[in-house]
């Protein structure tokens, strides 16, 4: 960290919570409970995919783990990509991936494309994770930070509670591509806002 950040992060620290500070913690908090929806969604659609397409035990146990899969990866090799390209560049380009992802699922036309783009969608997810803390706990007043960052780790299981009122009712009415074209408007929603 430069001496000129250094002291912009010092002073954002000492202050009270300004108006640009809240809602950078609001638009980390939107974007952890998107993140919430959009790796748990799946759980709520499975049921529809295995009875559309004779999905085997094993294959759904991939199914549910290939979003945690590219979770994992991305929180490993493409998170640090923020201290290079900057957090919201990062966050910019990972949530273009999680959109991507998503439609992607929405438009499949094999269980092998749902897995690959639920991958993707983890891929987008665990990279934006970590720049999403950071990016709250550096915005935050000291008084303040403890706070911001327990409310913005709550957006994520939000995100999931979310997903199962939302796709109940989606699911049942539309089918089960219809609720990733939700997840995925919701996403790109966000790309003009971050």
């Amino acid at each position: 960290m430069s001496t000129t950040s250094a002291g912009v992060s010092y002073a954002l620290g000492q202050q009270k919570m300004a108006p640009l500070q809240i809602r950078v913690v609001i638009i980390c908090w939107i974007l952890n409970t998107l993140d919430g929806f959009d790796l748990f969604v799946i759980a709520f659609a499975a049921p529809v995919i295995r009875n559309e397409w004779g999905v085997s035990p094993e294959q759904l146990g991939l199914l549910f783990s290939s979003g945690v899969a590219g979770m994992t990866v991305a929180s490993f090799l493409l998170a640090p990509l923020a201290d290079v390209f900057g957090r919201r560049n990062t966050v910019l380009a990972f949530l273009a991936l999680i959109t991507a992802g998503l439609f992607l699922t929405a438009v499949a036309p094999s269980l092998n494309t749902v897995i690959a783009a639920r991958f993707v969608t983890g891929l987008g997810i665990g990279a934006i994770l970590a720049s999403l803390n950071t990016m709250v706990a550096e915005y935050s007043s000291e008084e303040r930070r403890n706070f911001a960052l327990s409310f913005m780790h709550f957006g994520f299981p939000a995100g999931i509670i979310i997903a199962g009122l939302v796709a109940v009712g989606v699911i049942g009415a539309y089918g089960w591509r219809s609720i990733f074209v939700v997840a995925g408007t919701a996403s790109a929603i966000m790309i003009p806002i971050v």
